[in-house]
């Protein structure tokens, strides 16, 4: 335990002017070795509180260089999410074209089915027999018609 104390002090001594040394601390009366614990404890108590203002100076220093660094992640972070709403925009967007597409498209086959069915109509009219319609599609029951057609 001496020996520790002796090193300690001994690497402190050049912040704090010269410790006890072991020799003295060994050569003590044991009346006198309370006195020298007590020098120790001193000793101890000062490099207890350099080490606490060290590790405050090196908070303070550290801390905005780490402000800094969590700051960059952010901004990082901030542009990739910024980019990826981007490109999450741009895909509503060429869904909401292909939805105006496929409603377009609806409507022509619509017309194009209620004209065939007027000519079916014409030919049964006059006696002959219609050919068969292909599936009649609805806006009402379009999502289902779409999920059916691509299973």
């Amino acid at each position: 335990m001496l020996e520790q104390i002796t090193s300690v002090h001994s690497t402190l001594g050049s912040l704090r002017g010269d410790p006890p040394s072991s020799f003295a601390l060994q050569s003590a009366p044991d009346s006198s070795f309370d006195a020298a614990a007590t020098v120790v404890d001193a000793h101890y108590r000062r490099l207890l509180q350099a080490l606490q203002e060290m590790q405050s100076q090196i908070e303070q220093r550290v801390r905005p260089a780490v402000q800094m660094v969590v700051q960059n992640q952010v901004d990082q972070l901030r542009g990739q999410s910024d980019k990826k709403i981007a490109a999450l925009r741009d895909c509503l967007g060429q869904i909401d074209r292909c939805v105006l597409q496929c409603l377009a498209g609806l409507d022509e086959y619509q017309k194009r089915y209620a004209d065939l069915d007027a000519l079916n109509k014409n030919l049964a009219g006059l006696g002959i027999s219609p050919e068969p319609l292909p599936d009649k599609i609805s806006a009402e029951h379009l999502s289902e018609t779409i999920g059916e057609r691509f299973r």
